[in-house]
């Protein structure tokens, strides 16, 4: 089965917060030292990368929270390039690619054969996790990169000057890359018996359709994103399910522009961002109060006060102020999440610990102060 009836829970949890039903505040919890990571070293050898995501599955199945165990397989965010003809580098250690198109070859681009660039390595390297896997872990399929970063990792940084210069254009090319994201997405959903409307993310959230990487977006206006990147998730959601849109801010940069115009695309399902809660429930976020809509986001929960702002792991920029154990129910007071407690938007939240034993005692307190709050 697909998800192991151990995981319908979660799922569960996941769903009424996504439709708004319950009003819990789903949250899952990982060990700090234990996540998925890109590695060239993998393109030779599955036996390492699903060793890896079979250490952290097993830690998040033990923690028993709002998450599903997942192993992913880690061959982003080469995957779509490569088979519009990439060489796949190793870029100290990341597997990486360099631009190398020409804005004249966007024309002559086709939507390619499904054996093409890595496309069989990862078949194989499903084959392996199908045969390794525990029944209740689920495999992610590489972290999908929206048709924008995928361009952009063609093309480079001079795909921006279309956007005025050639608008038709761009959006040629953008829909050929939707297309081949949503062939793709159908075919791994083949091998792995995946529903057609159905998702868990690397990171272990499930949702009614697919989360993509879509950082590029930061660099565009309201009017662009609506215009030019909402199409293709328009066309994503007709296929695959509402999308959840993943977009990295920065300590220096918030990027708030983008949140208006992502939720009020059809096809958005919510926003899943690497900033942490407190980039959401900042009064400098005009959306900060926005409705009907999902946020997923990381917050950092200490047992006792630390001197400052810490990283939820190594892969993330932004260093998130933490909440202590014991202000955790004053916390959830905050009007930010008094919206999810009232039904009128979904929530889900991601932790990390140091150990097993701790991620079981923070999610035994979370269940407490919100059946409590209730």
């Amino acid at each position: 089965m697909w998800l192991d009836k151990q995981n319908k829970r979660t799922k569960q949890n996941h769903l009424q917060a996504h439709r708004r039903e319950s009003g819990y505040i789903p949250l899952g919890i990982l060990q700090r030292d234990l996540f998925s990571i890109n590695n060239y070293r993998y393109f030779q050898e599955y036996k390492e990368m699903f060793d890896n995501e079979a250490k952290k599955a097993t830690a998040m199945r033990k923690i028993g929270s709002d998450i599903i165990p997942t192993v992913v397989l880690r061959f982003d965010p080469v995957l779509f390039p490569s088979m519009f003809g990439a060489k796949v580098e190793d870029s100290g250690g990341f597997p990486w690619i360099k631009p190398w198109k020409t804005v004249e070859e966007i024309r002559k681009m086709k939507l390619p054969p499904l054996d093409s660039g890595i496309i069989p390595l990862v078949v194989d390297a499903i084959d392996y996790f199908k045969r390794n896997k525990p029944d209740d872990f689920v495999i992610c399929t590489p972290p999908e990169l929206a048709p924008l970063d995928q361009a952009i990792s063609m093309f480079g940084s001079e795909i921006f000057t279309l956007f005025y210069e050639d608008p038709g254009l761009i959006h040629e090319l953008l829909d050929i890359l939707t297309r081949n994201f949503i062939q793709v997405s159908r075919y791994f959903k083949h091998l792995l018996n995946e529903p057609q409307n159905e998702k868990v993310s690397f990171l272990g959230t499930y949702m009614p359709g697919i989360r993509v990487a879509a950082d590029s977006i930061v660099n565009l206006s309201p009017d662009m994103i609506t215009d030019f990147i909402n199409p293709t998730f328009e066309l994503m959601a007709e296929e695959l399910g509402q999308v959840l849109v993943h977009y990295c801010p920065s300590p220096g940069e918030k990027y708030y522009h983008v949140i208006e115009p992502l939720i009020n695309c059809k096809g958005v399902l919510g926003i899943d961002q690497s900033g942490g809660v407190e980039y959401l429930m900042s009064r400098d976020n005009p959306s900060r109060m926005v409705i009907n809509t999902t946020m997923v986001a990381d917050a950092a929960f200490v047992r006792k006060e630390s001197s400052g702002p810490i990283a939820c792991d190594p892969t993330n920029i932004n260093p998130i102020n933490p909440i202590v154990w014991s202000d955790i129910r004053r916390w959830l007071g905050n009007e930010y999440f008094q919206l999810s407690k009232q039904r009128r938007r979904g929530l889900i939240l991601r932790a990390k610990v140091e150990s097993v034993n701790e991620g079981e005692e923070l999610f035994g307190l979370w269940h407490e102060i919100q059946a409590s709050s209730t």
